[in-house]
């Protein structure tokens, strides 16, 4: 089974003039090369790309896709039309039956139709896994969700290209290339509210805010702030006040 498993082209179910993604990488350039604190999780960035390779085993040996790769489409197709045609056979004897004995009896219970059975191909699929073809625009929504999280994180002039490498066996490797650009800081933090009752509650939680000065912009830090801010209102009395 490896030997035959091995011995298949990578390749073998991708689509003529397309492309088998082997890896996805990112390369990420800090502009604020003394900003250690701030250093993005790039666990974090890879989970953000939406087209990655075939799982792989012991992060080499794609057994999944090789697995995949044993089948053959046609003679798949040729075994779902037998078994169709037998079932199909099958069905209408089952129908004709519950038919002539729902006549004599309203109260027969109907006995339910049979479904077709997978081919060996087609469990062979199942356990495996089907080529991850390479998809422009897919690429380019992923460049998009990390941008966005860039500037979410402070980094609003960051930019990131895709760099593709050719591989042999119709294969391709992505190259994710991130610069951050410069990280934007936290310079003045202001609590605004034209409600004075309010106003009084907020000075005595300013010491216990999230965000300080000089912290790294950051808007899922700014969320958890308001959300703090909302439910220390509400738990005082203010219930119709909400985050926005």
């Amino acid at each position: 089974l490896c030997t035959l498993t091995w011995s298949c082209n990578i390749s073998k179910h991708v689509p003529n003039k397309n492309f088998l993604i082997k890896n996805t990488e990112i390369e990420l350039n800090y502009t604020d090369f003394n900003s250690n604190e701030y250093l993005l999780d790039e666990d974090v960035l890879n989970d953000l790309i939406k087209q990655k390779p075939n799982k792989k085993l012991l992060s080499k040996f794609r057994i999944y896709l090789r697995l995949y790769n044993l089948s053959n489409q046609d003679r798949i197709q040729k075994k779902i039309l037998i078994k169709k045609d037998k079932i199909d056979f099958v069905n209408s004897k089952i129908e004709i039956k519950n038919t002539i004995k729902l006549k004599n009896d309203s109260s027969f219970k109907i006995k339910p139709l049979k479904e077709r059975s997978l081919t060996f191909g087609e469990k062979i699929q199942r356990a495996g896994e089907p080529p991850v073809v390479f998809n422009k625009l897919i690429t380019e929504r992923s460049k998009i969700q990390i941008n966005n999280f860039l500037f979410n994180k402070g980094y609003f002039n960051s930019s990131v290209k895709d760099s593709i490498i050719y591989h042999s066996k119709r294969q391709i490797s992505i190259y994710y290339l991130i610069n951050t650009g410069p990280s934007i800081k936290v310079n003045q933090i202001k609590y605004k509210c034209l409600d004075d009752g309010i106003t009084a509650y907020l000075d005595t939680i300013k010491n216990n805010s999230l965000i300080k000065k000089g912290d790294q912009f950051d808007t899922y830090l700014l969320t958890e702030e308001r959300n703090k801010v909302t439910t220390f209102l509400q738990n005082r009395g203010f219930f119709s006040f909400n985050k926005e």
